[in-house]
Protein backbone atom coordinates (compact mmCIF):
# COMPACT_ATOMS: atom_id res chain seq x y z
CA UNK A 1 0.00 0.00 0.00
CA UNK A 2 1.77 3.40 -0.79
CA UNK A 3 1.94 6.08 1.44
CA UNK A 4 0.53 9.74 1.05
CA UNK A 5 4.18 10.51 -0.04
CA UNK A 6 4.56 7.65 -2.67
CA UNK A 7 0.99 9.30 -4.04
CA UNK A 8 2.18 12.87 -3.91
CA UNK A 9 5.40 11.40 -5.58
CA UNK A 10 4.29 9.53 -8.70
CA UNK A 11 1.69 12.66 -8.93
CA UNK A 12 4.63 15.64 -9.16
CA UNK A 13 5.94 13.39 -12.49
CA UNK A 14 2.67 14.69 -14.15
CA UNK A 15 2.97 18.33 -13.10
CA UNK A 16 4.55 19.69 -16.31
CA UNK A 17 1.12 18.46 -18.34
CA UNK A 18 -0.44 21.41 -16.24
CA UNK A 19 -0.17 24.96 -17.39
CA UNK A 20 -2.17 28.42 -16.82
CA UNK A 21 -3.90 29.60 -20.15
CA UNK A 22 -5.97 33.38 -20.15
CA UNK A 23 -4.28 34.39 -16.71
CA UNK A 24 -6.13 32.34 -14.59
CA UNK A 25 -7.77 29.21 -16.10
CA UNK A 26 -6.21 25.45 -15.74
CA UNK A 27 -5.53 23.85 -19.15
CA UNK A 28 -3.76 20.55 -19.41
CA UNK A 29 -1.21 20.00 -22.68
CA UNK A 30 -1.36 15.69 -23.84
CA UNK A 31 -3.53 14.42 -21.69
CA UNK A 32 -5.74 12.47 -23.90
CA UNK A 33 -2.43 10.87 -25.05
CA UNK A 34 -0.92 10.23 -21.44
CA UNK A 35 -4.25 8.36 -20.39
CA UNK A 36 -4.17 6.67 -23.37
CA UNK A 37 -0.72 5.91 -22.90
CA UNK A 38 -2.35 4.13 -19.83
CA UNK A 39 -1.85 6.79 -16.86
CA UNK A 40 -3.53 6.03 -13.94
CA UNK A 41 -6.74 8.96 -14.22
CA UNK A 42 -6.63 9.14 -10.40
CA UNK A 43 -2.64 10.22 -9.94
CA UNK A 44 -3.34 12.49 -13.09
CA UNK A 45 -6.15 14.24 -10.78
CA UNK A 46 -3.62 14.10 -7.58
CA UNK A 47 -1.38 15.89 -10.34
CA UNK A 48 -3.91 18.33 -11.02
CA UNK A 49 -5.17 19.60 -7.67
CA UNK A 50 -1.60 19.39 -6.88
CA UNK A 51 -0.41 21.73 -9.50
CA UNK A 52 -4.10 24.19 -8.63
CA UNK A 53 -3.04 24.16 -4.42
CA UNK A 54 0.05 25.21 -5.48
CA UNK A 55 -1.16 28.08 -8.25
CA UNK A 56 -2.53 30.42 -6.41
CA UNK A 57 -1.50 33.73 -5.79
CA UNK A 58 -1.88 37.05 -4.34
CA UNK A 59 -3.08 38.04 -7.94
CA UNK A 60 -5.72 35.68 -8.22
CA UNK A 61 -7.23 32.24 -8.60
CA UNK A 62 -6.38 29.57 -10.20
CA UNK A 63 -9.63 28.15 -11.78
CA UNK A 64 -9.73 24.12 -12.34
CA UNK A 65 -10.25 24.30 -16.09
CA UNK A 66 -13.00 21.61 -16.01
CA UNK A 67 -14.06 18.34 -17.68
CA UNK A 68 -11.10 18.95 -20.29
CA UNK A 69 -8.67 18.89 -17.54
CA UNK A 70 -10.25 15.95 -15.67
CA UNK A 71 -8.45 12.76 -16.37
CA UNK A 72 -11.11 10.89 -14.10
CA UNK A 73 -13.84 12.79 -16.07
CA UNK A 74 -12.40 11.92 -19.33
CA UNK A 75 -11.83 8.67 -18.30
CA UNK A 76 -15.37 7.90 -16.80
CA UNK A 77 -18.18 10.68 -17.78
CA UNK A 78 -20.28 9.73 -20.90
CA UNK A 79 -24.13 9.75 -20.97
CA UNK A 80 -24.60 12.12 -17.85
CA UNK A 81 -23.07 10.09 -15.63
CA UNK A 82 -19.89 9.00 -14.08
CA UNK A 83 -19.56 5.34 -14.92
CA UNK A 84 -17.64 3.61 -12.87
CA UNK A 85 -15.45 7.33 -11.08
CA UNK A 86 -13.84 6.45 -8.02
CA UNK A 87 -15.05 10.06 -6.85
CA UNK A 88 -18.36 10.13 -8.33
CA UNK A 89 -20.56 9.24 -4.77
CA UNK A 90 -23.56 10.05 -6.11
CA UNK A 91 -23.33 9.07 -9.38
CA UNK A 92 -23.26 12.36 -10.87
CA UNK A 93 -20.69 14.88 -11.08
CA UNK A 94 -18.33 15.36 -8.07
CA UNK A 95 -21.39 15.75 -5.94
CA UNK A 96 -20.86 15.83 -1.99
CA UNK A 97 -17.39 16.05 -2.40
CA UNK A 98 -14.82 19.20 -1.44
CA UNK A 99 -14.65 19.60 -5.73
CA UNK A 100 -18.04 21.68 -5.10
CA UNK A 101 -16.44 24.03 -2.30
CA UNK A 102 -14.12 24.52 -4.75
CA UNK A 103 -16.39 25.23 -7.77
CA UNK A 104 -18.34 27.86 -5.46
CA UNK A 105 -15.62 29.41 -3.94
CA UNK A 106 -12.16 28.96 -5.59
CA UNK A 107 -9.67 29.38 -2.88
CA UNK A 108 -6.09 27.64 -1.58
CA UNK A 109 -8.11 26.14 1.01
CA UNK A 110 -10.27 24.52 -1.03
CA UNK A 111 -8.42 23.48 -3.72
CA UNK A 112 -5.93 21.55 -0.62
CA UNK A 113 -9.36 19.79 0.37
CA UNK A 114 -10.08 18.15 -2.76
CA UNK A 115 -6.08 17.35 -2.89
CA UNK A 116 -6.43 15.23 0.33
CA UNK A 117 -9.31 14.11 -0.54
CA UNK A 118 -8.56 12.33 -3.79
CA UNK A 119 -5.07 11.25 -1.80
CA UNK A 120 -7.47 9.60 0.43
CA UNK A 121 -9.55 7.93 -2.31
CA UNK A 122 -6.31 6.32 -3.53
CA UNK A 123 -5.08 5.08 -0.40
CA UNK A 124 -8.40 3.63 0.15
CA UNK A 125 -8.46 1.99 -3.40
CA UNK A 126 -4.98 0.61 -2.47
CA UNK A 127 -6.26 -0.37 1.10
CA UNK A 128 -9.39 -2.22 -0.10
CA UNK A 129 -6.82 -3.89 -3.13
CA UNK A 130 -4.25 -4.93 -0.68
CA UNK A 131 -7.40 -6.55 1.79
CA UNK A 132 -9.05 -8.41 -1.15
CA UNK A 133 -6.25 -10.52 -1.37
CA UNK A 134 -4.49 -7.82 -4.35
CA UNK A 135 -0.99 -6.71 -4.79
CA UNK A 136 -0.07 -3.19 -2.73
Amino acid sequence: MRTREQIIEEARKYLPVFYIRYGTTLAALGLHEILEGGADPLILSIAKWLFIANSFSEKGVCRCGGYDTCALCIRHYYNGNCHGCPVAITNSYCERTPFMDFYINPSMINARNELNFLIGVAMRIDKLSVDVGGSS
